[in-house]
């Protein structure tokens, strides 16, 4: 029972309210699906970041979206291939953006690296595995 995964979503302003909401939900799924996660463990955060606070080469899209999901170490590969392919075509629906500006990234950490419950060190806390 991880306490993890948490994701963050960093989506054009443009993208709007409701389809923001929609992402997230949809992201929450995926994610359970891809790494046989228990729902109550999987977080969403989408941040909208208006254009102007957007930096790219005047020949690629300002509108990409990076997603950073932050998990314990220790799956396998294959879990993690599926992630990176179910959540890069889930953000391609979702905003209509071309595959070279969909970005997700696993960052993967040592349970000692991380606060929880509190601020106790997840290597240290009762995480009922």
């Amino acid at each position: 029972m991880d306490r993890l995964p948490l994701t963050i979503l960093h989506v054009p302003s443009e993208l709007g309210g409701a389809k923001c909401r929609e992402l997230a939900q949809e992201t929450r799924k995926v994610i359970i699906e891809a790494l046989g996660v228990q729902p109550i463990r999987v977080k969403v955060l989408v941040y909208q970041t208006p254009a102007e606070y957007r930096a790219v080469h005047e020949e690629r899209d300002s509108r990409f979206v990076l997603a950073e999901v932050m998990l314990f170490q220790g799956r396998p590969r294959e879990l993690k291939d599926r992630l990176l392919r179910e959540l890069s075509g889930l953000i391609m629906r979702h905003t209509g953006l071309t595959p070279d500006n969909v970005f997700v990234c696993l960052q993967e950490s040592p349970r000692q690296n991380w606060g929880i419950m509190g601020g106790t060190p997840a290597d240290q806390a009762d995480l009922g595995y």
